[in-house]
């Protein structure tokens, strides 16, 4: 099989995001298998003579994936988060229009892998595909196999002056993240700190967006940091290795993730495999991937939020490393070997 593989998210503004990482782990994977070979290119080239088109990538407001096509296509449709919350991504005229360009290209292709039976759900409602043409194909840890020494990780800690105790959030901060009611969650949370005589504990924010002053919600965040007097409860971090990632999700007390939604919710499977504790939204695909090993919140309640967090810390050694044990047992149910299997089997239905 000869599969042309568009590598774009890799140069664009997607490569530090889960997309960027999905396609640069697919592309790699894929290229170490023998029964096929892969041919990349970028979407404003001409696609190469091959069996089969993949593009790892579909946004609804932009043209992702070609109206007309030469060859029988795959795309990923990682999630529909702009359609799902309207109001806060407004579309425009010319995005309406991208839009209905967009869902009637997908109708030609051959096939759809998505992340999880949740944004499976969402793209039958707002594309009305049949349902048989929709695989899910789960995504998996990425740094499992990083091998950390105790060493590093006391540098580490020290080179970043992290403190004993902190949260720990990785990602964007587009609105489905939730933040601003993290944000007055960790403000609820460490006025109670103050009133039991508790050091309040920080949130260390990885990715590059808590960096980017041209970002009109990085913005938006500051000053609600700032009106929330927690700017000194907050390290903002950006520009990390993936080991020093790992070793993050192993000195985190909690890894949190308050997202209003999400398509997958990969850091919540690294930070389990890392053997991190989880805080999570009890929406979207988040309760599919997280299982019974992590502690659900109401994303909308604060109260829930800051519950969540005090419950976590408070845990005694046995019951941490009993909720630590379940993240690492449920996150090895998710692996790439499934993943590339299975992606090559859509191929193979698709063209044999």
């Amino acid at each position: 099989m000869k599969i042309a593989f568009d590598q774009s998210p890799l140069f664009n503004e997607n490569k530090n995001r889960g997309v960027g990482k999905y396609t640069y782990f697919l592309k790699l994977f894929l290229e170490k298998t023998t029964d096929l070979t892969l041919i990349s290119f970028k979407n404003d080239e001409k696609i190469p003579s091959c069996d089969l088109v993949h593009y790892p990538y579909y946004d609804p407001f932009f043209l992702t994936l070609p109206l007309i096509k030469r060859y029988p296509t795959v795309v990923t449709i990682h999630d529909l988060v702009p359609l799902i919350f309207p109001e806060e991504f407004p579309r425009g005229l010319k995005g309406e229009l991208k839009w209905q360009i967009q869902k009637q290209s997908l109708k030609s292709v051959k096939a759809i892998i998505t992340d999880s039976e949740n944004s499976k759900k969402d793209i039958i409602k707002f594309t009305g595909i049949n349902s048989d043409k929709i695989h899910v194909v789960y995504l998996a840890p990425l740094l499992t196999n990083i091998k950390i020494t105790e060493q590093e990780i006391k540098d580490f800690k020290v080179k970043r002056h992290l403190p004993d105790k902190f949260l720990l959030y990785v990602g964007d901060i587009n609105f489905n993240k939730n933040l601003p009611n993290l944000f007055k969650a960790l403000q609820i949370n460490n006025c109670h700190c103050e009133e039991r005589g508790d050091e309040a504990i920080c949130l260390v924010l990885v990715g590059q967006s808590f960096l980017n002053n041209k970002l009109p919600e990085k913005t938006q965040l500051d000053n609600l940091a700032g009106n929330l007097l927690i700017n000194d409860r907050l390290i903002k971090l950006g520009g990390l290795t993936d080991k020093e990632i790992k070793i993050l999700y192993q000195l985190a007390s909690i890894y949190i993730q308050p997202s209003f939604y999400e398509g997958f919710g990969l850091p919540v499977m690294e930070a389990m495999s890392s053997g991190c504790p989880v805080v999570c939204s009890d929406r979207g695909s988040l309760p599919e991937i997280g299982g019974n090993a992590v502690l659900y919140i109401n994303p909308d309640n604060l109260q829930s939020i800051a519950d969540g967090i005090v419950k976590i810390l408070h845990l005694d050694d046995r019951s941490r490393q009993y909720i630590i044990e379940k993240g690492k047992i449920q996150a090895s149910k998710f692996t790439w070997d499934n993943t590339i299997q299975q992606t090559i089997e859509i191929y193979k239905n698709i063209i044999k």
